[in-house]
């Protein structure tokens, strides 16, 4: 009866160890499918923040030039 026992119990630990295996190569391969290309979507945002950033700093330039101009004329 024992050596029943310790045979389930033996099964049991297998089979729980095969689950935990399966289960860490299936997260390891759904990590590396969503790591291998960008999302597209990110990437767009990220462009989009960086236009945004240009015409905001383009602005600020063009504007300081023009003060710039204006405390000339009235200095003179």
């Amino acid at each position: 009866m024992q050596d029943v026992d310790n045979t389930i119990r033996a099964i049991t630990y297998l089979v729980s160890a095969i689950s935990t295996l399966i289960g860490a190569i299936a997260t390891l391969l759904a990590v590396l499918h969503k790591s291998s290309k960008p999302p597209k979507q990110s990437n767009d945002k990220l462009q989009a923040a960086i236009k945004e950033r240009d015409n905001e700093r383009n602005k600020r330039l063009r504007l300081e030039k023009k003060y710039e101009e204006l405390k000339k004329r009235k200095g003179h």
